[in-house]
């Protein structure tokens, strides 16, 4: 027994030593979301708002959808209202087959109905769904004769999928901990809820202002939000709810933080405090506490939610964040290349006769355009089996052709394309590219199956080079720059009347909401200022300058710089050079004038005003919806009564310098201008040794 025992020591000590020899690497990371899901489920639908057409014998639509998560999802259907043509031949079937990522799971018989539209209802296969994008395809094989290479001339072949067809997603909501680290929890993902921003009836301007700093990260994560007071809040039982306020605020209203919190002075840096909704019976719904005396650690609360490298490493339900953290995001430098692969796509295929096109979307800063030199790069193969003659590559930017390339048979497997943007589709921020190839094959008939179709594709080394330049001129067609630039806000400061009610605080949140939009840094600021508050220094800013004569004195003050100046009576607005108003309607319009500061030099400054205050506030609807934005352009606006827009122009457009001039030649145009340059060079060359060698001589001839 003792033997044994001996034996097991010496293997313990052995196991020892080893232990201490033998380097162990540690690998730490921070622990990932852990969440559960509700018991009840919310259904979401994904319309398709427009008809979309099909033509010929192939055709098809890939239509992309997200799910929360695939286990999640209970089920997830589609609903389509079909219509076909009334003339589809009889002895050729034809089929409409459906995929999801890539993967057949349904065909069915098109069957005549004499023009009578068809509502048609799919169960996608759960096994096939991803967490986040998927992709359902419907493909179409349309036959109206049983003729070959007729039916895709034919125009008489035809199915329109109608508008009013979409996806139907029912899921269970995420259950998320609160631990901060799993922060943004619920915020961006609307399973019938909302995300109630509430200050205190009597708020601070720096507590209105960090609501609007936290509107703008909502933005930022695709989640919307309603800024109201205290006494505004209304029902909370469907809200995710974001206090911000001060310690006595914060005690006084969330009896569920006050032991956490009413120790501490709370003067020098700010609390955060998660929890489950107090005023909600649903698991899923948070309260999130930001409380602080102090208005810049209100703002550096913020901050240091708006940073997952400094949050992530917080796995308690609270914690206190002071302005001397370094909370600042790290700014990734914008590389002039890139390469489809680094936007996520290894390769853009397309299969099938005729017209075959994929899409691609970029942006840029809303700051920044296209620059005179930028240039596509594409790396090209398609199928050898093509008829040479008729197949053709085309580039579109923004829906505008800017370059194309007749295929070759020696270059299938390694063919290119370089191609400048052009002059006239450079003014923007904004790059839908489209690839079409145009496929045909020589001698085969135009029905054969879609299998033994020709292909074409795009390798993910192709490149987009971009030198972008700051755009010299601002409207509202690049809103929302200049308040946000380079990823950024741009130190804005909304100066606002004094005691907003909460429809005009939302309104104001729903343009900070959009802002964020635009936003993936958190170093600028954004503020607000009631006007009983403004001082000097709060103009030095970039300002937004929102309400009526009667409410904010610094409309009045600014009403001989307005494009619509105000009467005498500031009840109305008159005429002006663009406009001619009458009495009644120049009472109820809102005005949007997008200008240089009239404070500080290099700065802007928005003015939004009305004598109609209800008006004003609902005419923001247009600086905070994406659905709604794009209808502004020039830099002066007038919204009537009725929400008719109504665009003008006054500042006039800047030029380009010379040198991005040069930039933006063709190649052909560099090389002429560069023969011309040296030939003009030549010429002053040989003028002044002409001169020179015969100076002697012709100053004789002058003496004669």
């Amino acid at each position: 027994m003792k033997k044994k025992i001996k034996e097991l020591l010496k293997i313990i000590s052995l196991i020892l030593v080893v232990s201490f020899i033998i380097p162990v690497n540690i690998v730490t990371a921070f622990p990932k979301n852990s969440y559960t899901y509700t018991n009840e489920t919310y259904i979401s639908k994904i319309e398709l708002n427009s008809n979309i057409t099909f033509h010929g014998v192939f055709d098809s639509y890939r239509w992309i959808f997200n799910t929360k998560s695939k286990e999640g999802t209970e089920r997830v259907t589609l609903n389509l209202e079909i219509e076909s043509t009334d003339v589809l031949a009889d002895k050729v079937k034809s089929y409409l087959t459906f995929s999801l990522n890539g993967s057949e799971f349904y065909s069915m018989e098109i069957n005549k109905r004499n023009g009578e539209p068809e509502t048609i209802t799919i169960n996608l296969p759960g096994y096939l769904l991803k967490d986040g994008s998927n992709e359902v395809k419907v493909e179409g094989y349309l036959r109206c004769s049983d003729e070959p290479c007729t039916d895709d001339y034919n125009t008489a072949n035809w199915l329109v999928l109608g508008g009013k067809s979409n996806i139907e997603l029912v899921e269970k909501a995420k259950v998320y901990g609160n631990k901060i680290i799993e922060f943004p929890y619920g915020l961006s993902e609307s399973y019938d809820s909302n995300n109630k921003i509430i200050i205190p009836d009597k708020y601070t301007d720096g507590e209105l202002s960090s609501a609007l700093k936290f509107q703008t990260l909502l933005g930022g994560i695709n989640g919307n939000g309603e800024i109201v007071k205290w006494s505004h809040r209304g029902d909370l039982s469907k809200s995710n709810v974001i206090f911000i306020g001060s310690k006595q605020e914060g005690e006084s209203n969330l009896p569920i933080i006050s032991n956490d919190i009413k120790d501490l002075p709370l003067d020098n840096e700010a609390y955060i405090g998660v929890n489950n909704s107090p005023f909600s019976t649903r698991s899923d719904l948070k309260l999130i506490s930001i409380i602080s005396n102090s208005e810049t650690e209100l703002e550096s609360a913020i901050k240091f939610l708006m940073n997952k490298d400094i949050y992530g490493q917080v796995s308690s339900s609270s914690t206190f964040v002071n302005s001397k953290l370094d909370l600042d995001k790290e700014i990734k430098p914008i590389s002039s290349i890139i390469t489809l692969d680094e936007l996520g796509i290894s390769e853009m295929k397309v299969e099938g006769l005729f017209r075959k096109e994929v899409k691609i979307g970029y942006a840029l800063p809303k700051n920044k355009k296209l620059s005179p030199g930028d240039k596509l790069e594409l790396n090209l193969r398609y199928s050898e089996n093509l008829d040479f003659d008729r197949s053709l590559f085309t580039v579109y930017i923004n829906d505008t052709p800017i370059g194309s390339k007749k295929l070759e048979r020696e270059k299938a497997n390694n063919d290119n394309i370089s191609i400048v943007i052009p002059k006239d589709v450079l003014n923007t921020s904004y790059l839908e590219i489209k690839l079409a190839y145009d496929l045909n094959l020589k001698g085969v008939e135009c029905e054969k199956n879609q299998h033994e179709q020709p292909w074409g594709l795009v390798t993910g080394d192709s490149y987009i080079q971009i030198n972008s330049r700051n755009t010299n001129e601002f409207y509202f067609n690049n809103y929302p720059a200049p308040f946000v630039q380079d990823w950024d806000i741009n130190d804005t400061m909304f100066i606002v009347p004094d005691n907003l009610p909460s429809k005009d605080l939302t309104a104001l949140g729903n343009m900070a909401n959009l802002m964020g939009k635009g936003m993936r840094y958190n170093l600028g600021k954004i503020g607000a200022v009631s006007i009983g508050n403004l001082k000097d220094e709060h103009k030095d800013n970039n300002i937004i300058v929102y309400g009526t004569p009667n409410n904010n004195k610094l409309i009045k003050e600014l009403n001989n710089s307005l494009w619509f100046k105000y009467d005498k009576d500031w009840s109305k607005f008159l005429s002006n050079e663009k406009l001619y108003l009458m009495d009644d309607y120049a009472k109820n319009i809102a005005t949007f004038q997008l200008d240089y500061s009239s404070y500080s030099n290099g700065k802007f400054m928005l003015v939004l005003t009305s004598p109609n205050e209800e008006l004003l506030t609902k005419s923001l609807v247009y600086l905070g919806k994406e659905t709604e934005v794009y209808k502004l352009y020039g830099d002066g606006v007038v919204v009537d009564i009725d929400g008719n827009v109504r665009n003008f122009k006054y500042k006039e457009s800047e030029e380009s310098p010379i040198y991005e001039q040069l930039k933006g030649l063709e190649d052909g145009e560099k090389t002429l201008l560069i023969i011309l340059g040296l030939i003009f060079g030549f010429i002053i060359v040989a003028t002044v040794l002409y001169l020179n060698k015969n100076r002697d001589t012709l100053k004789g001839k002058k003496n004669k």
